[in-house]
C-alpha cells in the first residue's frame, strides 16, 4: 500500500466505478465481519475469477455502519446504474440479506452487527457447515 505507483493506479481504478451510497431503510443492521470489504464477482469465467478491483463486472461493498453501505460497481457491466453515480440509494430487506450473506460467506472469523440476530448467519452455516471453517477455500475452481 505504500507502493505509489501501486496506489495511484488502484485509485484511478476506483475513480472509474460507479460509486452508491445505499441507505439502509428497514428494521435489520447492515452487517459487518473482520473482512469488510467483499468483492461480489457478476460474471463467471472457467479460467478467471474475475474478482479483482479491476475485473469487469466487479462489484465491491463495504459497509459504513448499520444505516449506510458504499458500493463500487465496475461502469461497463453495471452500465444500467450509471445514473446511481454518486447517489443515495434506498435498500429493502431482499438488499440487506444480499449484502449480509456477503460479509457472512467472505468474514475470516468473525461477523458483527448492531443488534443480536444473527439468524441469517445461523441459516447460512445450516445450508453450508464449511462457513464456520476457519481455515477454509476462499477460492474455489470448478
Amino acid at each position: 500500500m505504500l507502493d505509489t505507483d501501486i496506489l495511484a493506479a488502484l485509485t484511478a481504478t476506483l475513480q472509474q466505478h460507479i460509486w452508491i451510497v445505499g441507505v439502509n431503510e428497514t428494521d435489520l443492521p447492515f452487517f459487518t465481519s473482520d473482512h469488510p470489504v467483499v468483492r461480489i464477482p457478476h460474471l463467471k469465467d472457467a479460467v478467471l475469477s474475475l474478482s479483482g478491483l479491476r475485473s469487469p463486472g466487479i462489484e465491491i461493498a463495504f459497509p459504513l455502519g448499520p444505516k449506510y453501505i458504499l458500493m463500487l460497481c465496475e461502469r461497463t457491466v453495471h452500465n444500467a446504474a450509471v445514473n446511481l453515480d454518486r447517489k443515495r440509494l434506498s435498500m429493502t430487506r431482499d438488499n440487506l440479506t444480499y449484502y449480509n450473506s456477503h460479509q457472512v460467506r467472505q468474514s475470516t472469523r468473525f461477523v458483527y452487527s448492531r443488534t443480536s440476530s444473527f439468524d441469517l448467519r445461523r441459516e447460512m452455516l445450516l445450508q453450508d457447515p464449511r462457513l464456520s471453517e476457519i481455515d477454509r477455500p476462499r477460492v474455489i475452481v470448478e
